[in-house]
């Protein structure tokens, strides 16, 4: 920028000096002339520094909505990338989720046979129960009619030997 405004002062220099020197031999006025044509230049300069601070603000301007530009570009990337992650984080904890809610059917089920089972288990426990209950029960009728044959038999035999030995 500097150089643009250097070139441009340096011409208006040029300009002015030439006409400086093209005017000094006509007559008197030239006074005048170069005293306006300084006014001018002065004019022109001030003009051109008002014009090259407005660019350099301008240009400061632009680098910053550059930055700020390139500096969204970077977050929404950022953003993006950790969207992606999280979508990718968020299928392997569903597919974790899925997996455990399975599990955890497969032990419900596992429990209610194992209740299933025990229920079975315990009737069938009572009917053996029952069952060596009743053969027990005939078993000790058997044996109380056993002994009772046994006492007639020994009673008999008790009467068949007193009545040897009378």
């Amino acid at each position: 920028m500097k150089g643009i405004a250097y070139l441009i002062k340096r011409r208006i220099r040029n300009t002015i000096h030439n006409n400086d020197l093209k005017e000094m031999g006509n007559d008197g006025s030239t006074k005048v002339d170069l005293e306006n044509a300084r006014v001018q230049y002065a004019t022109a300069v001030t003009k051109l520094d008002a014009a090259e601070q407005e660019l350099k603000k301008i240009c400061k301007e632009y680098n910053a909505s550059v930055e700020a530009k390139n500096l969204a570009i970077e977050q929404a990337a950022e953003a993006e990338n950790s969207s992606k992650a999280n979508m990718g984080r968020y299928s392997e904890l569903s597919k974790e989720i899925a997996t455990l809610q399975e599990l955890v059917q497969q032990a419900k089920l596992a429990s209610t046979q194992a209740r299933e089972e025990e229920a079975k288990i315990y009737v069938d426990f009572d009917m053996f129960k029952k069952n060596l209950e009743t053969r027990l029960t005939g078993t000790m009728s058997k044996i109380e009619a056993l002994q009772k044959e046994i006492e007639k038999v020994r009673a008999s035999d008790l009467n068949y030997g007193r009545t040897i030995t009378l």
